[in-house]
């Protein structure tokens, strides 16, 4: 239990059993303070996870602190398309074209996106030929 308004204080106190000096954990208590009940056991603690990490942009509850992708530049991006498509038989651009036409690629990405415009470009450009 972390920092918790007044009245929700006195409930959680109330209906989980916490003494009035435990309570004082999670009055006014600093980010990662709080206390952790397991059984009959109330233990106070303090976590400062260090906020340099990808864990803790993972973690955290704060919106502006959540990284959940890493940025990406356009060249990055221009790249792994190049990579992919280099690495791709004309069986395979097929297959993908066809894949993601039908909706079978269940999550697309935005190298699959550009990979896509890309293989269609090839693909109209061959068949006016």
């Amino acid at each position: 239990m972390l920092n918790q308004a007044a009245g929700d204080r006195e409930i959680l106190g109330q209906k989980l059993h916490i003494s009035p000096q435990q309570m004082e954990c999670v009055t006014n208590s600093g980010q990662g303070e709080g206390l952790i009940k397991y059984g009959g056991i109330v233990l106070p603690f303090t976590d400062t996870f260090p906020s340099n990490t990808t864990m803790y942009r993972l973690m955290t509850t704060k919106p502006e602190e959540q990284q959940l992708t890493e940025e990406i530049t356009l060249e990055t991006l221009q790249k792994q398309v190049q990579k992919r498509l280099n690495n791709m038989l004309e069986e395979d651009k097929n297959d993908f074209l066809s894949s993601v036409e039908n909706g079978k690629i269940e999550k697309i990405t935005s190298v699959d996106i550009l990979l896509y415009h890309v293989l269609k470009k090839e693909t109209e450009a061959s068949s006016s030929e």
